[in-house]
C-alpha cells in the first residue's frame, strides 16, 4: 500500500505546483488590469469635474435656442443617448437638459449601465464625428464642451471595462479554483 500513498503525495505535489504557477498568473493579470483601469478612471474623474463646473446659465442659454447649432444638438443627443432618455429632436433633448436634475444624472452615472449596442451606436454617430471633440465643441458652447469630455471618457471607459471582463471572469474561476484545493 505504500505505493499508493507515494502517488497520493505525487499528486498533491502536482496540484501545489499548479495552484503557484496559477497563483502567479493571477498576480500579474491582476496588475494588468488595475494598470488599465488607472489609465482610464483618471479621465472620467476629470470629466465629471469638468461637467459640475458647468455654469447655470451656460445650461439656460442652450435651452433657450429653438435651433441650436449642430454641435451642440449633437452633443446633447449623444449625452440622452448614454443616460437612456428620449432623443428623437431637440424639444425632447431640451426637455431632459431643463431638469434639474440633469447635471446630477450625468455626475453620476453608472458606466456599468452602457450596454453593447449604446457603445456601438455611440461610436458610430457621434465618437466618428470629426467635429465631435472637446476643442471644437467648447468653441461652439461653454456647456457643452464638459458633456463632450464626458462622454468620450465614459466611452472608453465601458471599451476598457469590456476588454478587462474576460480577465475579471478568468481570474475570479482561478480564485475559486484555488479554493477548492
Amino acid at each position: 500500500g505504500t505505493r499508493f500513498g507515494e502517488q497520493q503525495r505525487e499528486t498533491s505535489k502536482d496540484i501545489q505546483e499548479q495552484l503557484k504557477t496559477k497563483t502567479s498568473a493571477i498576480g500579474t493579470k491582476k496588475k494588468i488590469v488595475l494598470d488599465d483601469l488607472s489609465k482610464v478612471e483618471p479621465a472620467v474623474e476629470d470629466a465629471k469635474n469638468a461637467v459640475k463646473s458647468i455654469k447655470k446659465q451656460h445650461l439656460v442659454e442652450m435651452r433657450a435656442l429653438n435651433n441650436p447649432p449642430r454641435l451642440v444638438k449633437l452633443t446633447l443627443e449623444s449625452i440622452c443617448v448614454l443616460l437612456a432618455e428620449p432623443s428623437s429632436d431637440w424639444k425632447t433633448i431640451r426637455t431632459t437638459v431643463l431638469r434639474d436634475t440633469f447635471i446630477n444624472s450625468v455626475v453620476n452615472f453608472n458606466t456599468e449601465k452602457i450596454s453593447d449596442d449604446m457603445r456601438s451606436e455611440l461610436k458610430k454617430k457621434y465618437l466618428s464625428d470629426p467635429e465631435y471633440t472637446f476643442e471644437k465643441v467648447d468653441r461652439a458652447s461653454k456647456a457643452c464642451g464638459p458633456l463632450v469630455k464626458w462622454a468620450i471618457a465614459q466611452i472608453n471607459y465601458a471599451d476598457m471595462l469590456l476588454s478587462i471582463d474576460p480577465l475579471k471572469n478568468e481570474l475570479h474561476s482561478l480564485e475559486q479554483e484555488a479554493e477548492v484545493t
